[in-house]
């Protein structure tokens, strides 16, 4: 392989890297027992969501307690 195109390959592949970073979304701070998502622009809907695959983690599933709107709103959810 020339190395213009291991250049290209690595490029390429930070490229992916940096997609897939993308897609993963809010991290959620809390634990087994719930979290908190930041909406930052997002629906409540697509919070929800987020909160649901937290608690899935760890078999259980989220039901949302609040909505605070303090530091660009946020979604405090419990997991049952």
């Amino acid at each position: 392989m020339s190395m213009r195109s291991n250049l290209v390959q690595c490029s390429l592949i930070s490229f992916a890297l940096i997609g897939v970073a993308a897609c993963a979304g809010p991290k959620v701070p809390g634990n087994e027992i719930g979290g908190v998502v930041p909406l930052a622009g997002m629906p409540k809907e697509q919070a929800l969501k987020i909160a649901q695959a937290h608690c899935a983690n760890y078999g259980r599933s989220a039901r949302m307690l609040s909505v605070r709107a303090e530091e660009g709103g946020k979604l405090v959810f419990e997991c049952l």
